[in-house]
């Protein structure tokens, strides 16, 4: 699993995003199924739900199960005016208990305490846009990857990855968290999730 994660990543042509957590919900519309997943910070952090869109005809999945999932950021136009980042799942495999992995060699499913959950996203390609808010601490940039997939990033000038210059044109390898929130629009809830950069680096500046 591992390794096939790695060769996503090193392979740089597409955004990765990898996450460990507990599907709490699943859904399926005409257009197409989604699962949320529940990913526990902790620290008193608030914990994420992250959802994405997955091919119920390839993967198989169930209410409760603690799964490992590869994924990558797709854009659409939406009714507001605004672009929508989507999540879609590319491999998904269960994930085993602590003592399950070290002693059993995932052959058994025993134990109920498992590894800690997180969600984090790898990304490599060209600044397309560079924007500090008004009266605020945050930067938003959106880079472009090599299958011309958009993702929407942020950070705060506060953080020691503000210290690493660059330029729109410039080329990036990011890592970033993320999570996620709410907001009410016409009255009805949205949930959307946030891209934090929390390291980069500058490969047009790489000697």
């Amino acid at each position: 699993m591992m390794n096939h994660v790695n060769s996503q990543i090193k392979n740089r042509r597409r955004n990765t995003v990898i996450a460990r957590g507990k599907i709490i919900n699943i859904e399926h519309n005409e257009d197409c199924s989604y699962l949320k997943l529940f990913i526990r910070n902790g620290a008193g952090l608030r914990h994420t739900y992250l959802t994405f869109r997955y091919d119920p005809k390839i993967f198989y999945i169930s209410k409760n199960q603690y799964v490992i999932i590869t994924a990558h950021i797709e854009n659409k136009q939406n009714s507001f005016g605004g672009v929508d980042q989507f999540i879609i799942i590319d491999s998904i495999s269960e994930s085993q208990s602590e003592l399950s992995e070290h002693f059993f060699d995932n052959q058994k499913k025993l134990g109920f305490s498992h590894p800690k959950s997180y969600a984090k996203c790898y990304v490599y390609g060209k600044v397309i846009h560079k924007f500090e808010k008004n009266n605020s601490n945050w930067i938003e940039l959106i880079v472009k990857d090599n299958f011309d997939f958009t993702v929407k990033l942020q950070y705060s000038k506060k953080m020691r990855v503000s210290d690493i210059n660059y330029d729109v044109g410039d080329n990036l390898f990011i890592y970033a968290l993320i999570i996620s929130s709410e907001k009410t629009i016409n009255q009805k809830k949205r949930s959307y999730f946030n891209l934090i950069v929390e390291d980069k680096i500058n490969k047009t500046r790489l000697k």
